[in-house]
C-alpha cells in the first residue's frame, strides 16, 4: 500500500516538473529585462535592445532620411 502512494507521489512530482520548465524567450528578449515574457515594457526592451531601430518599411541598413524614396535610391 505505501509502496504504491510513494510511486504515485514520485509520479506527480515528476510531472509536476517536467510542466514547470523554463520559459523559451525570442531572440533579442533578456529574461532580466522582461520577467514577464509576453508582457513587457516595450520602450525599455529597445533602450537595451542591441538591434537598432529602423524605420517602418525600411530594412536595417538603410537611412530613411538618405532615402526616402526606398527603394529607389540614387
Amino acid at each position: 500500500m505505501f509502496k504504491q502512494l510513494f510511486h504515485m507521489l514520485l509520479l506527480i512530482a515528476v510531472a509536476l516538473v517536467a510542466s514547470s520548465s523554463a520559459r523559451e524567450y525570442p531572440p533579442g528578449i533578456s529574461p532580466a529585462l522582461c520577467p514577464d515574457y509576453p508582457f513587457c515594457d516595450n520602450r525599455l526592451i529597445a533602450l537595451h535592445s542591441p538591434v537598432p531601430y529602423t524605420a517602418p518599411g525600411f530594412p536595417a541598413n538603410v537611412n530613411p532620411a538618405g532615402c526616402p524614396n526606398y527603394p529607389y535610391c540614387n
